[in-house]
């Protein structure tokens, strides 16, 4: 079995079996991205592939799937990661009467 070692933002290294990357063709920039779930955080983790790579990745049976979306998908961010409980949160929020200045008062605090 084929590891591949990449970095987590939030674990550092980690090793990852081939069988579990998956390489993304955005059909809107012609750009290839690989994603992997990190198995110590359980994010959603990943990078633009570059050709060689991607080649690789399809040379040892991983079948590319072809998407639009926006590269900003990939972005790292410093946060913590979206919840379950932050649906919920958002869902309470806006299921009041006054949600708009409930939503607005909660930005003007951060």
């Amino acid at each position: 079995m084929i590891i591949i070692r990449t970095e987590c933002p939030k674990c550092g290294e980690i090793a990852i079996p081939i069988s579990e990357m998956h390489l993304h063709d955005n059909t809107g920039s012609g750009a290839r991205y690989y994603t992997y779930h990190c198995p110590h955080c359980e994010g959603v983790r990943g990078d633009e592939a570059d050709p060689k790579f991607a080649g690789f990745l399809v040379a040892q049976g991983i079948i590319p799937e072809c998407e639009r979306f926006a590269p900003e998908i990939l972005e790292v961010h410093d946060g913590p990661d979206f919840t379950y409980d932050d649906i919920l949160d958002l869902h309470f929020l806006l299921d009041g009467a006054e949600w708009v200045q409930d939503l607005a008062s909660c930005t003007e605090a951060a």
